[in-house]
Order: structure tokens, then sequence, then C-alpha cells
């Protein structure tokens, strides 16, 4: 019966044709979520051609197991017009059947092998002369790549971590300009004639033979467990961007190693040695989760992009460079900093220190219009902490103190707090000059009415909520873990946007929500039964689906 009604709802929408015409247009960029078996169903079938729209194929193992064969017959008619497409095709849900010659068609452009996947692969099941461009090896695949097997024309592929296999010379097409090699492979040393000649992007990790060079075309290389010892050389003049993700440092850099041109360079690892090598050209540091090194020189005056991650926390003795105009300092909990360390250039900050001081007046600088707190900070703010120039100000973290007037200036034109202590006093800029988002995460049941100006509620708890204690100003209500029948009353008049989350199975009664919304994120098959208790203000839908149902359209235009 449900899925009668299920059936009858989406034919009566598909039917019309304002609908479908706002459907096209918004997916006009996007793919149609099916499954093989919807394939097989004429009436869905006729529809998906009409809409004439890319289809995202999702193969689990159980469909494929029946559907398989009736699939490679369906797909090789050439009178069957929806086989062109059919242009994606992800295997989910722990798929891991031998793909069969003929399952995947020529118009395909994009092949994801899923998690599981880990079967030999023979050639002809990418055919030679296909359209293929992406192909995307699951986690667990480890099994020979056969010369010819994988598509001449292929430009992106990425194996994964736990591909351990030998490669030849004709392994990886000529075509590929995007490739993510080896991540967990140690085994075998690549040589230059292993990597296709016009690699313009390259994921890569284990070890090379003596004399390697990479591609002389490369403008973005990642090294990943990287073994071999990094000598003059090895990068070409080309690389505009260098990952160190986690390499294994058997000796310092120098200034020849480092092209002469890199403009982004990022340390994610433990570098143990002195940052004195950085080129002059660079625009963008990034120094990295494990990054402990002393600096022994200013850092590169061209720097327009610096970030300190969440774990460096050291003095520094040079004066930041003031072509500075993004900074972030994630984890600076022992340090405490005087005015003019971050310099007037700085635009956006991402700024954190000692939790025992305050953020006193002057340390951020005049000038910087974007400024959030990180999840490390927790400190109190204080009057003229925060310049005038500040448009936007976010705390990522639970924010554990209260503010005073006008410690928020009302140049602020945006503000987002998080807090969950209902005791709190938070003064604001008036609403008409701050558009203000504040978070309130409630992991327990509101026992008193919350501070006003609080625009959005977070809801974790499964206990009745009470409506008397939501303010007016709370535009926005998410529900977590809700299953409690609403009642009229229980949304407030006034919310915009409401979640009702995956968990939420009651029954929805005319008039129970608010003539407000605009806005509604439900359980598909909740709204498939209630729908009409919904209000006609409702513009925007989101439905909670799962991979086997038809389409998942993400706020949907509906009148």
């Amino acid at each position: 019966m449900n899925q009668s009604i299920d059936n009858s709802l989406f034919f009566k929408i598909i039917r019309d044709k304002y609908i479908r015409f706002n459907i096209r247009n918004y997916l006009f960029n996007f793919k149609i979520e099916i499954s093989l078996k919807d394939l097989f169903n004429n009436q869905t079938l006729n529809h998906l051609i009409s809409f004439n729209i890319p289809l995202l194929l999702k193969v689990n193992q159980n469909e494929f197991l029946e559907y398989h064969k009736s699939f490679i017959k369906f797909i090789n008619n050439k009178n069957n017009y929806i086989n062109n497409l059919i242009q994606h095709i992800v295997f989910i849900d722990g798929f891991n059947e031998k793909i069969p010659i003929g399952f995947i068609g020529k118009q395909v452009k994009f092949v994801d092998l899923g998690d599981d996947f880990d079967q030999d692969l023979e050639i002809g099941t990418f055919p030679q002369d296909s359209e293929l461009e992406k192909l995307v090896f699951s986690y667990s695949f480890n099994r020979p790549i056969k010369d010819d097997l994988l598509p001449s024309g292929l430009k992106v592929c990425y194996f994964s971590r736990d591909f351990n296999q030998c490669l030849g010379e004709n392994t990886i097409p000529k075509s590929v300009t995007k490739l993510r090699l080896l991540e967990e492979m140690v085994e075998q040393k690549i040589t230059n004639n292993m990597l296709p000649p016009n690699l313009t992007f390259l994921k890569f990790s284990g070890t090379v033979d003596r004399d390697f060079k990479f591609p002389s075309t490369l403008t973005s290389l990642s090294l990943v467990s990287f073994t071999s010892r990094i000598t003059t050389n090895l990068f070409p003049s080309t690389l505009d961007t260098l990952r160190f993700l986690d390499v294994v440092w058997s000796s310092p850099l120098s200034k020849e190693i480092l092209p002469s041109n890199l403009k982004h360079l990022y340390f994610e690892n433990d570098y143990p040695y002195s940052l004195d090598i950085l080129p002059d050209s660079l625009t963008s540091l990034d120094l990295g989760f494990h990054l402990n090194t002393e600096f022994q020189q200013p850092l590169p005056r061209n720097l327009k992009r610096l970030i300190f991650s969440l774990a460096y926390d050291k003095p520094l003795p040079y004066p930041l460079p003031s072509s500075l105009t993004y900074l972030e300092m994630q984890n600076f909990k022992t340090c405490t900093f005087k005015p003019g360390f971050i310099p007037a250039s700085v635009k956006t900050l991402v700024y954190c220190q000692s939790p025992s001081a305050p953020l006193t007046p002057g340390v951020i600088p005049e000038g910087v219009t974007s400024l959030t707190f990180p999840y490390s900070f927790n400190s109190l703010l204080q009057h003229g902490s925060i310049p005038s120039s500040v448009k936007h100000i976010e705390f990522k973290s639970i924010y554990s103190f209260s503010i005073e007037k006008d410690v928020i200036p009302s140049s602020v034109e945006s503000f987002i707090i998080r807090i969950k202590d209902q005791e709190l006093d938070i003064s604001l800029p008036p609403e008409n000059t701050c558009s203000i988002s504040f978070y309130f995460k409630a992991n327990v049941p509101l026992y008193k009415p919350l501070l006003f100006g609080i625009t959005h509620l977070d809801y974790i708890s499964n206990k009745e909520i009470n409506s008397e204690y939501i303010p007016s100003s709370v535009t926005s209500i998410t529900f977590r873990d809700y299953n409690i029948e609403l009642k009229k009353g229980d949304i407030p008049n006034g919310v915009k946007e409401l979640s009702l989350g995956t968990s939420f199975r009651k029954p929805i009664d005319p008039n129970t929500l608010p003539d407000s919304l605009t806005k509604l994120s439900l359980n598909k098959s909740i709204y498939f039964k209630f729908n009409e208790n919904i209000p006609k203000s409702v513009k925007y839908l989101s439905l909670y689906v799962y991979h086997d149902h038809l389409i998942k359209i993400e706020r949907m235009k509906l009148f």
C-alpha cells in the first residue's frame, strides 16, 4: 500500500510540466540517481527518458546478481535511447562481484568501483573506444592491472590505499593527466617510463629509482608515505603546488631542491629541520598538523596565505610578512600576542591564543574583516578587542563566556556563535545592523526560556520540546534524534526552516506546522503519507531517502 502511495504521488509530480521544468533546470548540471531495479520498471524508464538528463547508476550487490545479465542485453540494444544517458556508474553497499565484459558501456564517462571491490578485471571490462574519462578504484582493490586494460582516452585515474601491484610501462594510459598512485605501495620502485608523460596532477607514495625525475608537465604534486631521498632535480620547474603529506625525512631540504617558482607549499607531518629553504616565490604556506620546527629566518616576503595548523604552538622570532591577507593560528594555546604581531594587511583571520589570558585590544588589527575563533579558542573578549573593521565573526566551538555590551562592534554584519549554557549573557548589535546566527546546542531538555536573539536551535534530545522556552527570534530548528509526535504550537510561528531528521516517523496532523515555514526536511515516507498537511508556504523540500529510491532532490522548488 505504501509503495502504491509513493508511486502515485511520484508520477503525479512528474507529469506536472511546470514542476518537471523546475526539476530539470535544477538538475541541469547534476545527475538523476537510479538503481538497476529502476531501469526495469517501464513506467519509470519512460519518465527518465522524458527528462533527458544524465543518469548516475548506483549498483548494489543484490540487484547486480539479479539484473546484470538483463542489463547487459538492455544497454547493447542499439534502439535503446537511455543508453546514452547512463554516464556515471558507482558500485555501493559492499559490492564485490566480478564485473562481466559488456556491463560498462562505451558511453560511460565516470566509474567508481566503491569501497570493497577486489576482483580481477579482464581486458574489455572498460571498452578501449569508450568515453570513460575518470576511474576510481576501491579502497580494497589489490589486483594486477594488465596492459591495455584501461582505455586509451582515460584522463583521471585514482588508485587507493591497498593497491600494491607492479606496474608496467604501458599500464597507465599516456592520456592520463591526473593520477593518484599506490598510496600504500612500498614494494616497487617507480621509473620515469611508468608515468604518463602529460601528467599535471599526481598524488604519489612509495619509492623511486635513483635517477627518477617527476614529469616536466606537473603543476601539482602530493607525496604520501614517500621513502626515497629527496634530491636536486627531482621536482620539475613547472611545479606550482607541492604537498609533503607523510614523508620519511632522511635529510633536510635545500633551496636548490624546491622549484624557484613554487607558489603553494604544504607540510603535514613533522619536518625536523630548519625552514630556511623557502623560496621567495611562495604565496601560500601551510605548516602542517605535526610540524615541529624552528624558524631561522623570516618567512618569504610575498606570502599572502599562512596557516599554522592544529599542532603548531611555538613562539615566532620574526615578524610576519606584511603581504599577508589570510592567516590561520589554530592552536597557539600557550602563547599570548602583543599588538603589532599580526600584520595590518590581514583581512581574514583564524585566531587562537592561551585561554588563561583575555583577548586584549590591539592584537587583532584594524583591517580584519572576517574573524573566526577555532575549536581550541575559549578566551574572554574585552572591550575594544574586536576592531570596528570586522564584518563577520564565527565561533567554531561552544563558547563559555558572557559577552558584554559593545564588545561586538556595530560593523559586524554576520555573527555565528554556539553555546549550550543557558545562563550566559550575550549582548549583540541591533538586529537591523547584524544578521545573527545564534546556535544553541540543546543536548538536554530546555528548562527555561532561551536567550532572545537565538536564531538557530539544534535540538539533540528526544524529550518533548517545550515551545514556551523558544524565543520568537528562532527561525531555524533542527531535530537530531526526535521521534515524538508534534502538537500544534510545538513549532512556533516564525520558524522558516525546519529539519525533522531521519529518526522522526510520527504522523503530521493538519495545522501542526506553522505557515511561516519555507524550507522543510523530513523522511520521504512521512512526506508521502502526510504531504497534504504540509503548509503551502513550503517552497523548498529536502527528503531523506536511501540509495534504492529513484531521485534524491534537495531543496526542490515545489510551488
